[in-house]
Order: structure tokens, then sequence, then C-alpha cells
């Protein structure tokens, strides 16, 4: 079996139901689970069926690659995109400063 981290699986779970407003008792409801189970997961503790995970992403409205980019060896290109999203927002000035820094992490001129 792969060497899943999850207790940061579970991290960014909680992360996203606290950025829909949801408490553990609330996404429990939603999903047909007890708060003690979602607070298990959430703590990385015990890890969810495959039909509770889809439950609980599609409640919270995030992307199995947003919780498990790292778990896998696939890097998607919806996580590009999002990156890509995040640095066009980024001021002028910060961009160039982001972009310098990469170039010399590849070591280019």
């Amino acid at each position: 079996m792969a060497n899943i981290n999850l207790r940061r699986i579970g991290r960014r779970l909680k992360k996203a139901r606290v950025a829909k407003h949801l408490t553990q008792e609330q996404l429990a409801e939603l999903v047909d689970k007890s708060a003690a189970h979602i607070g298990l997961i959430e703590r990385g503790e015990r890890v969810p069926s495959l039909a509770t995970f889809l439950d609980i992403i599609s409640v919270l409205e995030v992307t199995a690659d947003k919780i498990l980019y790292d778990a896998v060896d696939y890097f998607s290109s919806s996580r590009l995109a999002e990156y890509d999203s995040d640095i066009e927002k980024l001021p002028k000035a910060k961009r160039e400063k982001f972009f310098k820094m990469l170039d010399v992490y590849f070591g280019r001129d």
C-alpha cells in the first residue's frame, strides 16, 4: 500500500468543511455518518470507505485530487490550473519575484 498521510488528508477535508461553514455534526448528517466518524477521518485515525469519501467531497464541493494530490504520483493538470489562477491574481511585482524564484530553482538564467 502507498505511504499515505491520513492526517494531511484529514486536515484538508476539515479545511474544506470549515470553508463551507459546516460543523462535523452537519457534515455527518449530510453523509449519513456519525460526527464521531467524521472526527476520526479528519484526525487521520480512520480511512473512509470510497463511498464515504465520495459523499464527503461531493457535499464539500471539492475534487478528489485537491484532497489526495500528494497521495499519488500523478500530478493533476487541474492543480496546475489552480496555481496558474493564483499566480495571475498576484500583483505584477510579486508575480515577477515568484518567476525569478522559479528560474533559480530550475537553474535558468
